[in-house]
């Protein structure tokens, strides 16, 4: 139970913010639905990692960019979109200038009986016609929250044939790629990958994953880099440097427990770690950190 109560404190902390609307009145924050009509006022703040206790929709509406989800690249063109679950790790790690993103964060229970996966995303990249669909969507759920409030019955709907949509696309897309199955070798290296995701503290040890999946870490080891051309300390690493930020976002989290729910011994090592990684010390990082408006 303790290891888990980082992430739920990062959690409660941002669900106990009130919700308000910018002064646009395009972009609107609160507890079980937020909306984004353009990310660029926040492009800085997004691009520290969070932890989505809820349903995510991101849509690139124009320009490039390169988003992380759960210690893994996806690189966007205009006319993408995705889709992840609650209990994720995100963060934009670079746009373009000319980038506008759009998203929709939700927090319904009905989302849990939909066909979403739990640690990847669904990706796709619309069609014309599609992305007039979804951009007019966007636009009657903010023209919704503005004029009938956010409590609204019919927001629950339209974000269920939002999804639907997605997902229907992606089946679609899939089907014509003739998706074939994962070798052996891609679902070692999917395993380790989900169980890199889903524990609630950080492993620094190649052969605490290879124990759980049953083989050798000198074999998990060559087939990660096989697949994914980076080794499983990379990985380790990158899941080490998300999950310490996300950690010390939290003010009131002590740096010893923070040094020690990340894999290790001591403040001193962590510390090294951090600074090696980002170029500046935990305590710069912490103090350094923008109110997230969501």
């Amino acid at each position: 139970m303790k290891s888990k109560e980082s992430i739920l404190e990062i959690d409660e902390q941002r669900r106990k913010e009130m919700a308000f609307m910018d002064k646009d009145g395009n972009n609107f924050f609160s507890e079980k639905i937020s909306l984004v009509m353009d990310f660029s006022p926040y492009i800085e703040e997004m691009e520290e990692p969070r932890y989505t206790p809820e349903y995510r929709i991101v849509y690139l509406k124009e320009g490039t960019a390169v988003h992380s989800i759960n210690y893994e690249d996806y690189s966007l063109k205009g006319g993408d979109i995705f889709l992840v679950s609650p209990y994720n790790i995100v963060s934009l790690k670079r746009a373009s200038e000319n980038s506008v993103h759009q998203m929709l964060a939700i927090d319904m229970p009905k989302l849990q009986y939909m066909r979403i996966p739990t640690y990847h995303p669904i990706m796709v990249n619309l069609s014309d016609s599609d992305k007039e669909i979804v951009e007019h969507t966007f636009s009657i759920i903010s023209n919704i929250i503005r004029n009938r409030g956010p409590q609204n019955n019919s927001l629950e709907k339209i974000a269920i044939l939002l999804i639907s949509m997605i997902i229907d696309v992606e089946t679609e897309t899939s089907q014509r790629l003739e998706h074939k199955q994962l070798s052996r070798d891609e679902e070692i290296t999917e395993d380790f990958k989900i169980i890199l995701a889903t524990e609630n503290v950080v492993n620094r040890s190649v052969k605490h994953y290879s124990d759980i999946i049953g083989i050798t870490d000198t074999y998990l080891s060559t087939i990660v880099k096989r697949v994914t051309g980076k080794t499983v300390m990379h990985w380790i690493d990158q899941k080490t440097v998300y999950y310490s930020k996300l950690m010390l976002q939290n003010k009131e989290v002590p740096l010893e427990r923070v040094a020690i729910q990340s894999g290790f011994k001591t403040v001193a090592q962590f510390c090294r770690f951090f600074k090696t990684k980002t170029g500046i010390t935990p305590t710069e990082y912490r103090n350094g950190l923008k109110k997230l408006p969501y």
